[in-house]
């Protein structure tokens, strides 16, 4: 969709959008699944984190989701989220996208029972590469 634009976060805004939205999917997140606070959050804007880039998708002048893209040794690591009320609009197909323009090797770490993003990679290209039984692993390779 050329309505969705993927832009780096640059302003604190940015950061606190975020938050929220995170804050508002982090039952599916893989890892920590512990609410992120405000002084947490800005403390990521202001020192940021070694090899992660962070991109928000917009729909218009509306922030629709992010993009968090962490590099390690031979791959990156992708997460991304969409607002509840910008799904199905095209927002996450067009990060991923974005991703894979950026990225060679793109690892993305989903629960087995998130079957909305496990689709949305499967069309994307990312093949299954494991899994522990709890969080499924696929992989997208240029």
């Amino acid at each position: 969709n050329s309505d969705i634009k993927i832009r780096e976060a640059t302003s604190v805004f940015d950061y606190l959008f975020l938050r929220r939205l995170r804050n508002q999917v982090r039952n599916q997140m893989t890892n920590s699944t512990a609410p992120v606070g405000y002084l947490q959050q800005l403390r990521f804007y202001f020192r940021g984190s070694p090899g992660v880039k962070l991109y928000i998708g917009w729909i218009g002048a509306k922030r629709a989701g992010y993009l968090l893209l962490r590099h390690e040794s031979a791959t990156c690591y992708i997460t991304e989220a969409v607002d509840e009320c910008f799904r199905r609009a095209g927002v996450a197909s067009r990060m991923i996208d974005f991703a894979k323009g950026s990225c060679a090797d793109l690892t993305a770490e989903i629960l087995l029972e998130n079957t909305a993003s496990i689709n949305l990679h499967q069309t994307a290209g990312f093949q299954r590469s494991g899994g522990d039984g709890r969080i499924a692993t696929y992989r997208f390779r240029r």
